[in-house]
């Protein structure tokens, strides 16, 4: 009895070394024996596949997860760093300076306001008026339309003559017209009477 079963296994043997072949399907039906080891062995086959398969899934998603601790780790100190952002301040009654920090390095920029004043409480330019104060020096707030505008010269009385920034100077003896001092006369009421100026040869003279 022992004897047979041995040689039982020893026809089966040859199973488990060869490929697959469609020539053995018949001597397989033959032997049920030797199907059932090439069956095994067809089974072996591809659990050491998938095994090969799980262990090179498994590598990929070690380095994955590697790839995506290290970019936590670079967003974790970007959110802990100071980046602050624009700073504003006037600079002068006219000007806005603006502060951009990037890679910790800072520089300021500075803004002209003009016609417009910088806002001292959001110091940020001025962007529309309700009175002259709010725009720069040379310029006139136009209450209708709520805009700065340039103005020039402009005669402060009949012989002096204002300047944008506020400053008044006198005509030496001449007369002021849309702004600016006369240069010559053609009577006497061109020259400053109250300060003792006559018209002689189209030139006011004491």
């Amino acid at each position: 009895m022992r004897l047979r079963s041995l040689a039982l296994v020893f026809l089966a043997l040859p199973a488990i070394a060869q490929e697959d072949n469609p020539g053995d399907l018949f001597a397989a039906e033959r032997n049920p024996i030797r199907a059932v080891f090439q069956m095994a062995y067809r089974t072996s086959l591809g659990v050491d596949q998938a095994n090969a398969a799980l262990v090179e899934a498994n590598a990929t998603l070690t380095e994955v997860a590697a790839g995506i601790a290290g970019v936590a780790e670079k967003v974790d100190a970007l959110a802990e760093s100071p980046h602050p952002g624009p700073i504003s301040r006037c600079v002068g009654a006219a000007s806005a300076g603006i502060t951009l920090c990037q890679g910790g390095q800072c520089q300021e920029i500075v803004q002209p306001c003009h016609p417009y004043a910088c806002n001292q409480h959001t110091n940020t330019c001025n962007s529309r008026c309700a009175a002259s104060p709010d725009c720069a020096a040379g310029s006139e707030c136009n209450s209708a339309s709520q805009q700065c505008v340039v103005v020039g010269n402009t005669c402060a009385d009949s012989f002096s003559v204002k300047q944008p920034a506020g400053n008044i100077s006198t005509c030496m003896g001449y007369s002021c017209s849309a702004g600016a001092c006369r240069s010559t006369c053609d009577r006497d009421n061109d020259c400053d009477g109250g300060n003792g100026y006559r018209c002689v040869d189209t030139r006011c003279r004491k």
